[in-house]
């Protein structure tokens, strides 16, 4: 697959994040956050940083104001307090703490709960606040609003034969398990990977200057995010190439964060109002995610080498092959992971904004006040 796309246009890129890459179109390998066969990212980062406290079995429940200058932090402590958990329990007890800023306050809690914490906190659109009975502190009222994320779907091949690189794999990680014991010995095997293939970058017919797809493999069975996704994963798998295709840069901001009550523990309501539920652009990203689908089997077709590893297609897209049929299959099937936005950026008076480029203009602290998700 890796010389077919070079052979169909695709620049060998090897590192696509090195930034004399950055827009252009082409094919290169996966970064991998892994140090002696483990994930190495930010959260072993922040282990390292003797200076930081990491509170745990503890959330944040509001955002304290003298005026409009936020002095801390209130917090619930005690476990299992959200209602996302699945340990969550609704007369669980817990503790009221709060602590207190010498310099800032910073607000890093995600996509959906920024805004939520924020909401609770009196800084958001006033009618959201005033109908909950929650006192205004700042009306901002993009706050919980511009969300958006990228679509992706996956195209499901059944090989032939079970892939090397799971046969000796049982995912027991037990001494009957041999991957397990490789990567306990080396930090090899398939378990210090990411199982990722390869990766390319292509421009759409509506992207513009930069790509907007990006399409990669994997050996596994993945039809999209679901309780069951795990027992199908693991009896589809073996005998599976997935192919993936991601429509970055889509147009849609038409998704919001609302409070659906006052208590801290409980889910905000997402609505992500997907293609022809959200804003003007809809149909472009449509039209790249097919183009993104067909581009995948484009290649696979061409190659002798996939064609005789596979036995047929199957799940999602198997029996759709018009452009009408597999647009109808994206936006029936299509899922994301990469929400953000609902704390937008922009310049000062844009009512829609909630930071400016260095900090926010909505509150004040004292020495700054930083929002993002």
């Amino acid at each position: 697959m890796q010389n077919l796309a070079l052979e169909n246009g695709y620049e060998n890129l090897e590192d696509l994040n090195e930034w004399q890459n950055n827009g252009k179109p082409g094919w290169g390998r996966v970064t991998q956050e892994i140090l002696d066969g483990k994930r190495s990212g930010l959260y072993e980062r922040l282990k390292s940083v003797p200076s930081l406290h990491i509170e745990t079995e503890a959330l944040a429940s509001r955002i304290l104001f003298e005026g409009t200058t936020a002095i801390g932090i209130e917090y619930l402590k005690g476990e299992h307090l959200y209602a996302a958990h699945h340990l969550y329990n609704e007369q669980a007890t817990y503790e009221t703490k709060r602590v207190f800023a010498d310099k800032e306050v910073i607000i890093a809690a995600g996509t959906f709960n920024s805004p939520q914490l924020l909401k609770l906190s009196g800084v958001g659109p006033r009618a959201e606040l005033e109908a909950l009975g929650i006192p205004v502190v700042v009306n901002s009222p993009g706050v919980g609003h511009n969300l958006q994320d990228r679509y992706e779907v996956g195209l499901n091949f059944e090989t032939k034969n079970a892939n090397p690189a799971y046969t000796s794999c049982s995912f027991t990680f037990d001494a009957e398990d041999q991957c397990y014991a490789e990567w306990q010995e080396d930090g090899g095997s398939l378990y210090g990977s990411n199982g990722v293939l390869y990766y390319t970058t292509k421009k759409s017919s509506t992207s513009g200057d930069v790509p907007d797809l990006c399409l990669f493999s994997t050996a596994g069975y993945f039809v999209g995010y679901s309780p069951r996704m795990g027992m199908e994963g693991y009896a589809n798998g073996y005998n599976n190439v997935l192919m993936l295709v991601l429509k970055a840069f889509s147009r849609n901001t038409a998704g919001s964060v609302t409070l659906r009550d006052v208590d801290p523990r409980h889910t905000p309501a997402v609505e992500f109002r997907y293609f022809e539920e959200g804003s003007a652009g809809h149909e472009e990203d449509l039209q790249a995610v097919v183009e993104g689908v067909k581009e995948h089997r484009r290649l696979a077709e061409q190659s002798s080498a996939f064609q005789n590893l596979v036995l047929e297609e199957r799940g999602t897209f198997a029996d759709a092959r018009t452009d009408e049929e597999i647009a109808q299959r994206v936006k029936d099937e299509a899922w994301g992971h990469h929400a953000c936005c609902t704390n937008a950026m922009g310049p000062e008076g844009d009512a829609r904004a909630v930071v400016s480029a260095m900090a926010s203009f909505a509150c004040t602290v004292r020495r700054g006040c930083v929002w993002w998700t």
